[in-house]
């Protein structure tokens, strides 16, 4: 015997049909189960929730877009430190470089041995 008190929730008109239709499967599956009012309105109550916080398939697109953004955003600063980094690195290296050649080429070293020590090309050294 089932008792199935009636508990009226408003639910939006859109919602009306896919609830009603759960509602008939559930009380289908419950030939031998006896729900009590705390019950039927427990499940209503879950019912409405479920389908007030369910989320659209716009709304989810949005979402994965905005994740999308985040990640790319953060991605790309970090590569753009990590060049950064390495920029600097190299331009750390090609001053340096100079500077030993400029001393060198004040000591009146040769070209030749400037190139080899510093891997700067002949025509680097003559600007210095």
């Amino acid at each position: 015997m089932i008792y199935f008190a009636e508990i009226l929730v408003t639910l939006p008109i859109e919602v009306k049909p896919q609830y009603e239709e759960i509602k008939k499967q559930k009380i289908k599956h419950m030939a031998n189960i006896v729900v009590t009012p705390e019950r039927a309105l427990a499940f209503q109550e879950t019912i409405s929730y479920l389908f007030s916080t369910r989320k659209t398939k716009e709304d989810l697109l949005n979402e994965g877009e905005q994740l999308g953004l985040q990640r790319g955003e953060q991605l790309g600063l970090q590569k753009g430190k990590l060049e950064g980094k390495l920029e600097g690195k190299l331009e750390g290296e090609f001053q340096k470089a100079c500077a030993i050649a400029k001393s060198l080429k004040n000591q009146g070293v040769a070209y030749g041995i400037i190139v080899q020590a510093t891997g700067l090309s002949l025509e680097e050294i003559t600007n210095l």
